[in-house]
């Protein structure tokens, strides 16, 4: 803003006697109020991520006058980045935002689009307001980067009281994991992702057997951020959890044993990425598995499925005073989960196999217990497509069992339909609308031994979780 400086001499006599002053005065061609974002990154750049990932944007407007000024900001986001609607915060005035997602508690239809044109758009963020003499008032809002950008740096530009200031710039540096795209946020839920949240589908250890023992891994693939993330062990006969902390630096791996953290247990477990304070963030760069094995000679190498965050804005999901926060698989906050999966390729146990199925329920409320699953039903198939039906009881968040003639019970038998020298697939889902995810292990005498994570049919958009939000300042 430009400003006219200019001096005048007041002269005021009562007839005897005369006084005389000279005083300046400061015109201003628009208000004087300059926009400042910080320089987080240098160069210009206030902020710095990778594409996919929802930011938080702060511009200060700063009134270097010393009387109060009300005037209007309008913030123009460029194409590739999308300003979410109930996303903005300010600590003066009132702050509106003008974007294509509904908002951060409604149906994202950002997500539902199966072409990225739908980003073309422009997002407006608009403040209006008074601010103090010599004050600052600052306006924070949430930013959805575009999930098939490159590197590069998009600026938003910025008015006040329709004068052009100061643009907020934003660097975007390719994913982590080298060239081409990162996969997209409506890519479900899947061993081959990565994601904000980790499931893996089997743990297990004896008290002190070398045979009977899980190895835990967990990776951060990002080239620039920390992050840390919770971890909860979920012991599949009782549902009861522990829980424990751990901090990833950029490109850092760990790798840990079953029997040192939760000997003689077998469960799931289900690893989240949090800010220092407890609270869910977007980090879509961890990945991780387990390798297992049992006594009995089952043994696989699992890897853990990969759930993205889309929408989940920082610490949008906790209040000053949270103690828990819910995660939401709806297909907005995070990836839908499973609901109906399948085993393919089923040996037959006339030929020395010994098939060990798990499933687990994800849900429910890990402050007190993970969820139970319910009633189980399914169809068993042959390979000459001849099908069984059955069902099985829930009630634990972990059902593991040998299948065989009783597990699943079948008519006829599992043997029967599945006879020595051939092979057969079944898919179940739980009759109510929960979600779950599973593993098969297979161990053979004569055959072929393996073992991978159940396939995916259909999935569910109802699935929650709730965490503890536990601050941990040493991770900071």
């Amino acid at each position: 803003s430009g400003a006219t400086s200019a001096t005048f001499t007041l002269q005021v006599s009562d007839g005897s006697a005369t006084a005389t002053a000279t005083l300046a005065v400061t015109v201003f061609s628009t208000p004087p109020v300059t926009v400042d974002s910080g320089d987080a990154v240098g160069n210009g750049v206030s902020a710095q991520t990778t594409p996919g990932n929802v930011i938080s944007l702060t511009q200060f407007l700063r009134n270097s006058s010393s009387t109060p000024v009300t005037t209007t900001y309008v913030g123009t986001l460029p194409d590739g980045l999308e300003v979410i609607t109930g996303g903005c915060t300010v600590d003066v005035g009132a702050c509106t935002v003008s974007s294509r997602i509904a908002s951060i508690d409604g149906t994202d239809l950002l997500h539902r689009e199966s072409s990225q044109s739908a980003l073309q758009n422009n997002g407006v963020v608009t403040w209006v307001g008074t601010i103090p003499g010599n004050s600052t008032v600052t306006i924070t809002f949430l930013i959805k980067v575009r999930e098939d950008l490159s590197s590069g740096t998009l600026c938003i530009t910025s008015t006040i009281g329709g004068t052009a200031a100061t643009p907020a710039c934003v660097k975007i540096t390719s994913s982590s994991g080298g060239p081409g795209a990162s996969q997209p946020f409506a890519s479900p839920a899947n061993q081959q992702r990565l994601g904000s949240v980790l499931i893996y589908n089997l743990y297990s250890s004896g008290i002190s057997s070398a045979s009977h023992d899980t190895r835990i891994t967990l990776t951060n693939t990002n080239q620039l951020t920390p992050v840390s993330v919770h971890l909860f062990l979920v012991d599949g006969s009782n549902c009861s959890v522990a829980n424990f902390y751990l901090r990833l630096t950029q490109n850092q791996t760990v790798s840990m044993m079953a029997s040192d953290l939760d000997p003689g247990v077998t469960g799931y477990i289900i690893a989240v990425a949090t800010e220092s304070n407890g609270c869910p963030t977007i980090h879509n760069d961890l990945m991780g598995e387990t390798f297992v094995k049992f006594d009995s000679g089952h043994r696989a190498n699992l890897p853990a499925l990969g759930v993205a965050a889309g929408l989940l804005p920082g610490n949008g999901l906790c209040a000053p005073d949270a103690v828990t926060a819910t995660l939401a698989f709806d297909g907005v906050r995070y990836n839908e989960l499973p609901r109906t999966l399948a085993i393919n390729n089923l040996p037959s146990v006339a030929n020395g196999n010994s098939t060990m199925l798990i499933i687990n329920r994800i849900g429910g409320d890990l402050t007190t217990g993970a969820g139970t699953l319910g009633s189980i039903g399914g169809l068993l198939f042959n390979d000459i497509e001849s099908s069984q039906s059955f069902t099985l009881a829930g009630g634990t968040c972990q059902l593991r069992g040998i299948l065989g003639n009783n597990f699943p019970r079948t008519v006829p038998r599992y043997t029967n339909v599945i006879p020595a020298g051939r092979s057969g697939w079944m898919k179940f889902w739980t009759t109510a609308d929960e979600a779950i995810t599973g593993a098969m292990i297979n161990e053979s005498t004569i055959g072929f031994s393996n073992g991978h994570n159940l396939h995916s049919l259909t999935t569910t958009q109802t699935a929650t979780l709730t965490i503890p939000v536990i601050p941990n300042y040493n991770l900071r």
